[in-house]
């Protein structure tokens, strides 16, 4: 028990930036409800960079997973990806069923998908995969991402199999950089390839941090965004990423002593892919109600806000945590039967 606190500890920094992160995508799709300008646009749209800083975030994370140190190979992969489905899928499913439901039955006003595919896209995660002319059959509800996060997830194993150090992952980073630099926005298929290389960026951390060569890594980080901001002449994605990175390495020495805060701190946490989903769904509703009726600004906040603390409590009670239980049972019934068959 004393250990986990100590984690909870250390990453106390990692967790608040994860915190801010989505806090930044649901400003962003907030501001644009609100038809905010100026400078107060500027801030919010922001905002929607927060994905680039949860990409890397969760290469991090994914490659700290204690289940991938299991002398098993076989039976740590298992206890990994259950953990990770039975934390990413439900919600996602959730917000899918809702949206059959309520374009299927209620409104019956599904658009037409080009490729004829329709609503596999989202059951099998395709959506990103496979172009469409609509951009509902892409990004429903802000669900875009999701399919980039399951392919990077399911590719965690393999290459932490192979790459073991600082020096193979910027071989990696390398490799997929390239990729994204010379397909993204020229090659139809296949965009979740193209952003694997922000995960990647979480790789380089790990590594960074368990070689002690942090302070060569932020010296790359800054040559990388200086480079691309004077090639570019703009803030890019990448260039922003790499100062994300940055940000990150220093978080990772914030501490968090006083316990009332540190709970603080996990619950939020705790909250933050259900704020990043659940958020879409209230903004969504809002634009529908913004094509049928006048509504003022305070208004529009009130429900932007409200609704989406209202909904992530009922979706972090009702889908996500019972989810979560039901794969911890998963993984103690599977150990125990290893267990049983191995005596």
């Amino acid at each position: 028990m004393q250990g986990e606190k100590q984690n909870m500890i250390r990453s106390a920094g990692l967790q608040m930036l994860r915190v801010i992160a989505c806090i930044g995508v649901f400003l962003c799709h907030l501001g644009s409800q609100l038809g905010v300008e100026g400078t107060l646009e500027k801030v919010m749209d922001f905002g929607a960079r927060g994905v680039y800083l949860f990409f890397i975030l969760s290469g991090y994370f994914g490659f700290c997973s204690k289940e991938l140190e299991n002398e098993d190979r076989k039976m740590g992969c298992f206890c990994y990806f259950i953990k990770r489905a039975f934390k990413i899928l439900p919600l996602y499913y959730a917000l899918i069923l809702y949206n059959y439901v309520l374009y299927e039955v209620i409104l019956k006003s599904t658009p037409v998908d080009s490729s004829r595919i329709g609503w596999p896209r989202y059951l099998f995660l395709i959506s990103t995969w496979i172009p469409a002319d609509k951009n509902f059959w892409v990004n429903l509800c802000s669900t875009w991402t999701v399919g980039i996060f399951v392919l990077f997830y399911l590719l965690v194993p393999l290459m932490k199999r192979y790459v073991v150090s600082l020096k193979g992952a910027v071989y990696l980073w390398g490799g997929l950089y390239l990729l994204s630099y010379f397909c993204l926005g020229k090659v139809e298929y296949g965009m979740p390839l193209f952003y694997l290389h922000y995960f990647v960026l979480g790789i380089l951390f790990y590594f960074a941090n368990k070689e002690g060569k942090e302070r060569e890594l932020v010296i790359g980080c800054i040559a990388f965004a200086l480079g691309s901001i004077a090639i570019n002449r703009t803030l890019t994605h990448n260039a922003c990423s790499m100062l994300f990175l940055i940000l990150i390495i220093m978080a990772k020495e914030i501490r968090i002593e006083n316990e009332k805060l540190l709970r603080i701190v996990n619950v939020m946490d705790s909250y933050s892919y259900t704020i990043y989903l659940t958020h879409a769904v209230v903004m969504d509703g809002i634009e529908m109600i913004k094509n049928r009726y006048p509504i003022s600004q305070n208004m529009i906040l009130l429900i932007g806000v409200g609704c989406t603390v209202a909904g992530c409590f009922v979706a972090r009670h009702l889908v996500e945590i019972p989810m979560e239980k039901l794969g911890k049972k998963c993984l103690v019934r599977a150990k125990r039967d290893k267990k049983v068959n191995a005596g």
